[in-house]
């Protein structure tokens, strides 16, 4: 054990790494030192710079200070435990459990006749302090003296000496890497609220007024993706893109209902028309038929889904596809690709026949029954649904004419769902801003918050969701992320500002077929698909 200038402590996990924590009682607060393992045990030279350490394989090993490299010291094993007494001399304990000494780091260990512990420290007075094979402490005076019994010292499995380690750590204002000792008191290693964009950490003031990004959420949190076409895909490709998700560490698939063309992004999609293609309130199951046997097909992955029941972007044929809302709300001119009604796709939002209209689909979905899961509504299906969302990032690109409309819709919706952990979210904005507007955050029926976002430099909005998340009790989720170039870079980057605030994380998005110059990645894609399991590891 080694404390350090600013009176926290320097000490060697149970997976043999070291680690700076605040206080030698707890565990809380600890962060690890890069590259520190794999150790057993450690001390401190006298010269008090240079750490010793005993590797996994029992021989000795230096390093400069906290953040040097580990030097192999030939011809110094093997031990298992080691003091550095204060004149300098070490003590080690082998194997055998009897004690050895060398007296520098190069001369040979000499075995001083004494025997059996496994782990031992120096007092102040400077006599030896040992925990004999029954784990209860016994004392000698010098190296040469007999072992004396400790009354009432059981039960301990260790004991270690105390060094002091000047802080030598990173300067303040510079950068660092999370895990960092600072050089001043008071000083954190952190991500500035101004930096999340460019993922720098500095070592900076903690405590009240701090600029540190340090809040996070207790809400549960998960790695998941989009997968746009894997409703309208053969089941082998769905059983293939499942299990790839599944061993990359992937628990929650979003999904859309709406219409597919065949072979979608060279995809083997069958194609599939809307729920409602032509006339509001006419419903063509379809949709929700090919739906049904995937929702019976993920939870033998351990993945639930999230359904978003509509795209927004649907309404003006954005993407080529003009439902029956688009038909009726828009008026969609073939000619010109352009809404004729007055208030254009908007007036989908304010009008009250189109939102009651709309709610009785939301309603028929989760009613719908399917014949594959014991003849069960969609709504009672919590094995496989983690959540439904209304609209794919409703009011995207119209100036919310109506922010109000999420929550109406979470109210009406609430009431069709029983308490068994089905989640109603939001499905997102089309930026970050209107992602996080208040009316939902301060919605009672709305549970998951969705967070869509394709500019780098909106993630310092990211403090403001979390605060604003924290203040609420709502969960939130990054459900849409992504750049059509350096795709493992942006999945790494953003899964782990992410991880580091327990906020969920989604990118868009996973499909069969990779596609160069666009979001698609597949799991052949070694490099993104190697992020994606990287930091799925972490979001628990």
């Amino acid at each position: 054990m080694i404390q350090l200038g600013d009176n926290s402590f320097v000490l060697v996990g149970q997976d043999n790494l070291l680690y700076t924590c605040p206080t030698a009682a707890s565990t809380i607060g600890c962060l690890q030192i890069k590259g520190s393992g794999s150790v057993k045990s450690i001390g401190l030279l006298t010269d008090k710079k240079t750490l010793l350490g005993v590797g996994m394989d029992g021989y000795l090993y230096t390093r400069a200070g906290l953040y040097g490299n580990w030097q192999f010291i030939p011809n110094s094993g093997t031990v298992i435990d080691i003091t550095v007494l204060s004149n300098g001399v070490i003590l080690g304990t082998g194997p055998d459990l009897k004690l050895y000494t060398r007296q520098t780091l190069t001369s040979n260990w000499v075995f001083i006749g004494a025997c059996c512990v496994y782990s031992t420290a120096q007092l102040d007075d400077g006599s030896i302090l040992g925990v004999g094979q029954d784990n209860k402490l016994y004392t000698r005076q010098t190296l040469t003296a007999d072992w004396v019994f400790v009354p009432d010292s059981g039960t301990v499995v260790s004991v270690a000496s105390v060094g002091y380690l000047p802080t030598t750590g990173i300067p303040d204002y510079t950068s660092c890497t999370k895990g960092d000792v600072c050089q001043s008191s008071g000083f954190v290693c952190c991500l500035g609220k101004l930096d999340l964009e460019s993922q720098k950490y500095t070592c900076r003031p903690s405590g009240a007024g701090s600029d540190c990004f340090t809040a996070t959420l207790s809400t549960p949190t998960f790695a998941g993706v989009n997968s746009y076409f894997i409703a309208n895909l053969p089941v082998s490709n769905q059983q293939y893109l499942l299990s790839s998700l599944q061993q990359a560490g992937i628990t929650v698939v979003r999904i859309f209902i709406t219409q597919f063309g065949v072979n979608g992004k060279n995809t083997l999609a069958t194609g599939q028309p809307d729920l409602e293609p032509t006339t509001i309130g006419v419903y063509n199951d379809t949709v929700l038929t090919n739906l049904d046997s995937l929702l019976a097909l993920v939870p033998q992955y351990n993945i639930k889904l999230i359904i978003a029941m509509h795209d927004r972007w649907n309404l003006d044929n954005t993407w080529g596809t003009c439902d029956a809302y688009c038909l009726k709300y828009c008026k969609l001119d073939p000619t010109t690709n352009k809404c004729t009604s007055q208030g254009g796709a908007g007036s989908f939002y304010t009008d009250p026949t189109a939102q009651q209209s709309f709610d009785n689909r939301l309603a028929y979905i989760l009613s719908h029954k399917n014949p594959r899961m014991n003849n069960r509504a969609w709504k009672d299906i919590p094995e496989s649904i983690y959540a439904f969302e209304f609209q794919n990032e409703a009011q995207g690109s119209l100036n919310l004419p109506n922010p109000d409309w999420w929550c109406t819709r979470a109210t009406n919706l609430k009431k069709l769902l029983s308490n068994n952990g089905i989640k109603i979210g939001t499905g997102g904005g089309q930026t970050f801003a209107d992602s996080i507007i208040d009316n939902n955050f301060n919605c009672p029926a709305l549970d998951l918050i969705a967070i869509h976002n394709y500019d780098p430099s909106a993630w310092s909005l990211l403090p403001s969701a979390v605060d604003k998340a924290i203040a609420a009790g709502k969960m939130i989720v990054i459900e849409e992320f992504g750049l059509p170039s350096d795709k493992a870079g942006t999945v790494a980057a953003i899964a782990q500002l992410a991880n580091d605030h327990r906020v969920p994380w989604m990118p868009w998005e996973v499909s069969t077929v990779s596609q160069p110059g666009d979001f698609e990645f597949s799991p052949v894609d070694g490099d993104v698909w190697n992020a994606l399991a990287k930091y799925s590891k972490f979001a628990v």
